[in-house]
């Protein structure tokens, strides 16, 4: 006997069956009302929106024209960095100069999302560029496995040959008992 399928998928876990008969509510979608912001930019979005917005009210920090992304990057960071600490000493010096280092802050980090979003398009073409190498190399490596196989089976052929044209030559004596 064959032991017979009595469900296409396994049962829940013990954990699950405890909730007994609540109906479990699926997360509500996000619409506009409810899209979280971050600095100022909706969360969810149009990219091609998000990037136009940040482009018509961004002050940008570095020249677009002569970009070294990793030099401005870093530039950046120290200016980030030395903007923190100058806010934490507002912070406790002088709490009414806090406002303006924090738009400071804000506007180096849209400036670093910025300058790190536009390197996406390089980013995605060097990983296919990746990706396309490590085929290749697989499949000379598949090919070269192959021809090894390859020729072992035309050497194999070649004896097997070779033993039956000796086999030819030299016909066995057959003897028949009665």
């Amino acid at each position: 006997d064959e032991p017979q399928v009595r469900a296409s998928w396994p049962a829940p876990p013990e954990h699950y069956k405890l909730l007994g008969e609540q109906q479990l509510e699926p997360p509500p979608i996000p619409d506009e009302s409810t899209n979280p912001h971050v600095y100022g930019v909706p969360l969810f979005g149009s990219p091609q929106k998000e990037i136009e917005t940040l482009e018509a009210g961004l002050d940008l920090l570095y020249d677009p024209k002569n970009l070294e992304y990793k030099d401005e990057l870093k530039k950046l960071n120290l200016s980030l960095l030395f903007s923190n600490y100058q806010l934490i000493d507002a912070l406790v010096e002088n709490p009414e100069r806090s406002a303006q280092i924090q738009e400071h802050v804000l506007k180096i980090n849209l400036n670093m999302h910025h300058l790190i979003n536009s390197m996406r398009p390089h980013q995605a073409r060097e990983l296919l560029i990746t990706m396309l190498d490590q085929q290749i190399e697989r499949r000379k490596e598949f090919l070269e496995d192959l021809t090894a196989e390859v020729d072992k089976a035309k050497l194999q052929l070649s004896k097997a040959k070779g033993e039956l044209m000796n086999a030819n030559s030299h016909p066995p004596e057959l003897s028949i008992t009665l």
